[in-house]
């Protein structure tokens, strides 16, 4: 059945229209020399001290000082900022990489300053992974002929479609699954090959902390010196490769160009729905001193900054012999650690090879911190994946010695964490507020060697998502990392994870039970748990879950604080029979 069911799928793929590449093209052509959006309201090359420095570091004019200047954006606000700043600044090139773009006030609003940046002449080119595109097949078509300098291209296109459907999706997953696995899971801007973004951000209003109902907690970094060659050469072997496809010549935009070819005006409504929830931005963003208009960043001289980033066909299925980068990091860090390793992620689901890679470092050196900062139930939108943590709890726990921090959805002062906060709030019609879940992606080790990047540290961005980030060499920004981090950890933002109290024997036996149940790939029914969440006693000191009076100060709370029952059941029926898919979380 299930081979008769790809047969149709893969025969109704087969009768897709195809695209006149020629006739396509001579349609842009004709559709950009009349340029349509010519309302767009651009000033010209706005000045800013940031990119002259970042060029004269480039050119070599800033002799005797340290090779690259690199910053923390830490909050959404600061983030959004920063990419304004350099896209209104750009004189020569735009470079831009990302996982996922959504179709909201910011996402718009970086859209039309690209497109603003390129009728002032700049060179824009645009990589998004095609399955976390949020556009409409007119607005791509729209994107292809605005002008000549606005180029777009989508990773890794399902059936040579920019839009994917149900019928769409379900022919890849049965035919093609592994292709479809394989995502471009990186964020990078470049710009004019001298200053660069790179980290853990797409671009939605939740990651600029602007959306009522989510903020994502992220982190990136804005960074200049030769670092930044490196990182434009990483794009161009993406945007050259042969996943990357113009948008023009997928099947559902190309009949898009050729209507507007015969229209006399090419129009897209795509315009910021609430200007004033995000002029603040802007008047930010207009700063000639980027740093002025910043919140919360503290500019860092740093020597060596090393980009680490997968190649394209890192995907095994693809080429075998793809090396992927950002996993051979990941270990070289564990064989780096000494003294701590500071971990924070969206998910907390390892490879079996990061698991026994942890607990050999644990026999090694008995005395390390290794602490791992992530979302709690309550706090993450996706209870499949957290299902699979679970599972893995008792032997990060009991074997690796892990200490793990659960971000609460309403910390007690969530400005600490994002400080539009109220602001955001305010703008809510509910006036409930929105939650908090961590997207931030780094580590840090022994206090000195910090990576900032867009790998989860899970399976898929071991095996199937493309990754980048950057490993800083620089002690004062991995202590503002690493206070960033703890300040994430501190209980009045986060539970503490540990194991339940000891009962003689019935530790013991519950330990033997769970080591039986919690591997199995299906049916893993034991219902009792080795770890719970912990919070503070009013009152209390905070101390680390392995400190001898740690039940003293903190009071059980249960394993899923804050968790609406549906949530409940989902992650608890998934745990008991999904766990076959944790290779694929």
């Amino acid at each position: 059945m299930r081979r008769i069911l790809v047969l149709v799928l893969t025969l109704a793929a087969c009768a897709a229209p195809r695209v006149d590449h020629a006739a396509v093209d001579r349609a842009v052509e004709q559709l950009q020399a009349r340029k349509f959006a010519a309302g767009v309201v651009d000033e010209g090359v706005q000045p800013s001290a940031y990119l002259d420095r970042a060029r004269a570091r480039m050119d070599g004019a800033l002799l005797g000082e340290p090779a690259h200047e690199v910053a923390i954006l830490e909050t959404g606000q600061d983030a959004l900022v920063a990419r304004l700043h350099l896209i209104r600044s750009a004189r020569e090139s735009i470079d831009f990489q990302t996982f996922s773009w959504g179709d909201d006030d910011s996402s718009r609003a970086i859209y039309w300053e690209f497109v603003a940046a390129a009728r002032r002449g700049v060179r824009v080119r645009l990589l998004v992974d095609q399955l976390g595109l949020g556009g409409t097949p007119d607005v791509l078509a729209f994107t292809t002929i605005v002008d000549s300098d606005l180029q777009l291209k989508l990773y890794n296109v399902l059936s040579r479609r920019g839009r994917n459907d149900t019928e769409n999706m379900l022919r890849n997953a049965l035919g093609n699954f592994q292709h479809m696995n394989h995502r471009m899971h990186n964020k990078l801007l470049v710009v004019d090959g001298a200053a660069a973004i790179i980290g853990g951000r797409n671009v939605d209003d939740r990651y600029f902390d602007m959306d009522p109902d989510w903020l994502y907690v992220d982190r990136d970094v804005i960074v200049s010196g030769p670092v930044v060659e490196d990182m434009a050469a990483a794009f161009d072997e993406y945007w050259k490769h042969p996943l990357a496809t113009p948008a023009q010549y997928l099947v559902d935009v190309a009949p898009e160009i050729l209507e507007f070819a015969a229209q006399e005006s090419a129009e897209i409504e795509l315009d910021v729905q609430h200007p004033d929830r995000i002029h603040w931005a802007f008047d930010l963003a207009a700063q000639t001193d980027l740093y002025s208009g910043l919140v919360r960043v503290t500019r860092h001289d740093v020597s060596l900054v090393e980009l680490v980033v997968d190649p394209p066909s890192k995907n095994r299925e693809l080429d075998p012999g793809a090396e992927a980068r950002s996993d051979r990091l990941m270990r070289e860090a564990l064989e780096l650690t000494r003294e701590s390793l500071l971990v924070q992620s969206n998910y907390l689901v390892l490879t079996s090879g990061a698991r026994r890679g942890l607990n050999e470092l644990r026999k090694e050196r008995p005395d390390l911190e290794l602490a791992f900062l992530t979302n709690s139930l309550a706090a993450t939108g996706a209870p499949y994946v957290y299902a699979i943590s679970r599972k893995q709890r008792r032997n990060l726990v009991r074997k690796s010695g892990m200490e793990i921090y659960e971000l609460k959805p309403r910390p007690s002062d969530p400005t600490e964490l994002v400080p539009r906060y109220a602001e955001v709030v305010a703008e809510d019609p509910d006036g409930t507020g929105p939650t908090l879940a961590i997207h931030a992606k780094s580590f840090i080790v022994d206090d000195e060697i910090a990576l900032i990047g867009s790998h989860n540290f899970d399976p898929r961005s071991a095996s199937y998502n493309t990754e980048g980030g950057v490993l800083i060499h620089d002690r004062e920004l991995a202590a503002e990392l690493e206070a960033s981090m703890r300040r994430v950890m501190s209980p009045n933002n986060s539970w503490a994870v540990a194991r339940k109290p000891r009962v003689w024997g019935w530790r013991q036996f519950n330990s033997f039970m769970q080591g039986i149940s919690r591997p199995l790939p299906i049916l893993d029914v034991w219902p009792a748990r080795y770890t719970t969440a912990y919070d503070l006693r009013d009152g209390e000191t905070a101390v680390r879950s392995v400190d001898p009076t740690f039940y003293d100060r903190y009071q059980d709370v249960g394993e899923l604080p804050e968790t609406d029952g549906k949530k409940r059941t989902v992650t608890r029926l998934t745990s008991v029979f999904g766990g076959f898919a944790e290779p694929l979380m």
